[in-house]
């Protein structure tokens, strides 16, 4: 009799034992812990569902309350413990395990500091996120394959099906372009730099070209200045002719001018 008192007594410590751990373990029930609620302003629910996890950071810090459909959105009021401080400038994130993996919320925060979020606290959907559903997935790789003209993925084809040797011909197009791009990574520094040093001469020479503009062009600027000659400027005149002369042609005779300020000048 004593025997089977104690098996009875051994299976129900292991139930018991098994239920803590399903609820506390499993399912994070924390019966003597303290929470606080939130509310989160959604546009869609992202996948999101009841009792999933409420995240800071990756760490886990309660859990999703319940979703309610406002007409323009989806509000989730979530469960925060009552130990954790959540800054109040968190933005707010459904996030997933893996594609196919359940979702759940997760704040970023840029700092640890204050102020912090309290009870009954509304985060806007302006600082919320969600994932790209598989809907706008799919219409946006609809719209990535209705740009691919279907005439040249039919020429492509052939012309790598002309023989057997078309799949040997696709893996030497990859084989070149690893090879390309491994040349390229090796010099790429080297490439840099060269980058750089164009861009200081290419500077340099748009400024060289700029200065150095011919005597002609001097001379016709200077034609269109309106200055008194005088006694004093007589002699920076006849400076200015001989610079306009031609290289050969400088003498005390009157040369012939290859400038249009040259009849301007006393």
């Amino acid at each position: 009799m004593s025997r089977a008192w104690a098996s009875g007594l051994s299976l129900v410590l292991l139930l018991m034992v098994s239920v803590t751990y399903l609820l506390v373990g499993v399912l994070h029930v924390r019966p003597l812990a303290s929470s606080y609620p939130l509310t989160i302003q959604l546009a869609e629910s992202g996948g999101l569902l009841p009792n999933q996890d409420v995240t800071l950071h990756g760490v886990r810090i309660g859990s999703v309350d319940s979703l309610t459909f406002t007409g323009t959105g989806v509000n989730a009021v979530v469960n925060v413990d009552g130990g954790v401080r959540v800054p109040a400038s968190a933005v707010v994130r459904v996030s997933g395990l893996s594609p196919a993996g359940e979702q759940y919320l997760d704040f970023s925060a840029g700092s640890d500091t204050g102020p912090f979020l309290t009870a009954g606290d509304v985060i806007t959907r302006d600082r919320t996120d969600i994932p790209v559903t598989p809907a706008q997935l799919l219409s946006h790789a609809d719209g990535v394959l209705a740009q691919v003209d279907p005439s040249k993925i039919e020429r492509i084809k052939e012309e790598l099906s002309l023989s057997a040797a078309g799949p040997r011909k696709l893996t030497d197009i990859v084989d070149g372009g690893v090879f390309l791009l491994a040349t390229l990574d090796s010099v790429l520094p080297e490439t840099v730099s060269a980058i750089k040093d164009s861009r200081t001469v290419l500077s340099a020479a748009v400024d060289v070209n700029g200065a150095s503009r011919p005597p002609h062009a001097i001379c016709a600027a200077l034609s269109r200045v309106s200055m008194p000659w005088t006694g004093a400027t007589a002699h920076s005149s006849t400076r200015l002719r001989r610079f306009c002369m031609p290289p050969t042609s400088f003498s005390t005779t009157t040369p012939t001018p290859w400038c249009s300020c040259w009849p301007t000048w006393p």
